[in-house]
């Protein structure tokens, strides 16, 4: 529940927002590393919206764009060139924290001004002006709200980015802070021409070879602390040893270890290069979003993640399970 405080703060935050979009003429959008639906739909979303307003805009991504949103034309519009106009807006989607967007080789000082525009709890507020409002499910929505407020007519590719952005931040419109107000903008969404159809085709579509991969890697599930804590690591060569090499077909791996009875934390370790990447989901009480940024990550209460250097797998991912032992237990 947001204070009254907090409640004209973000006021005055929205305000000043508008007000720099308005008088801006460049800008340069961002998200996080490891780019999610939401992250990814509210930046195209609202870049979209700018260019409609006769605005410049470039929208950066330092990895590739997922192949499983790639069904959406629009995605094409952002860059893996590192942005250079350093006099415009920078705008920043969906990342809890300025550190994230340092891992880019982006620093907030060396543009004109900045903007950070996040549902994420413990948002640091790091830019110029941070709207914010973790009662959201996605940072869509609040992308709606902006292209709302200045008066952006809702085109079928801006809806399409935003529909995107809501039904895999919300798991499609199945988490916890999925509102009556979701549900009004996707029926806004859907009159607008989205088929939901196709998203659900497309989102749930997978190669033969991860079918493969995933009758044979399930087996490889450890459990710990009674049966409580789930965690399944991937490496590079359990890929390829599949006919796969692109770690984002793993990402929901973590939905199965969730849905073991009794599992009140799940965790899937992907093996990249120098870095292990974690990916945390909670069924019950315990904030994996505060386990996680205790490593220097981010996320929700019950869906986070963060990275760590690949130095000794075996001794990280042991201190790992303590500390969620600990949370579990308190």
């Amino acid at each position: 529940m947001i204070s009254f405080l907090g409640t004209l703060m973000m006021a005055s935050n929205f305000k000043a927002l508008l007000n720099t979009i308005r008088d801006q003429k460049e800008f340069t959008l961002v998200g996080h590393p490891g780019p999610d639906g939401d992250c990814l739909g509210s930046m195209v979303a609202l870049g979209l919206g700018l260019k409609f307003l006769g605005k410049t805009v470039s929208l950066y991504c330092n990895e590739t764009v997922p192949k499983q949103f790639l069904f959406l034309d629009e995605m094409s519009l952002i860059s893996s060139d590192k942005p250079t106009n350093h006099k415009s807006c920078l705008i920043v989607l969906d990342c809890s924290d300025e550190q994230r967007i340092l891992e880019q080789g982006i620093e907030l000082s060396s543009f004109t001004t900045s903007i950070n525009i996040d549902h994420h709890p413990k948002n640091t507020s790091f830019a110029n002006i941070n709207y914010l409002d973790e009662s959201k499910v996605a940072t869509a929505e609040l992308v709606y709200d902006i292209l709302k407020a200045l008066d952006i007519p809702l085109t079928l590719e801006m809806a399409n980015c935003l529909y995107l952005g809501i039904v895999t931040d919300s798991g499609f419109f199945c988490y916890e802070n999925t509102s009556p107000k979701t549900h009004v903008i996707a029926g806004e969404l859907l009159e607008t021409g989205v088929n939901p159809s196709i998203f659900k085709q497309n989102l749930e579509k997978k190669s033969l070879n991860y079918y493969k991969f995933l009758s044979s890697f399930l087996n490889k599930i450890k459990v710990y602390n009674d049966s409580t804590i789930a965690v399944l690591t991937v490496t590079i060569d359990d890929l390829l040893s599949h006919g796969m090499a692109d770690f984002q077909q793993t990402d929901d791996l973590v939905d199965y270890l969730r849905n073991i009875e009794g599992v009140k934390i799940a965790i899937l370790v992907k093996c990249e290069g120098d870095f292990m990447k974690f990916s945390f989901r909670s069924t019950g009480d315990a904030d994996v979003g505060e386990i996680c940024r205790y490593y220097g990550g981010g996320g929700h209460k019950k869906a986070a993640g963060f990275s760590l250097k690949n130095d000794d797998p075996g001794e990280i991912l042991a201190d790992v399970i303590k500390v969620v032992e600990g949370k579990i237990n308190l």
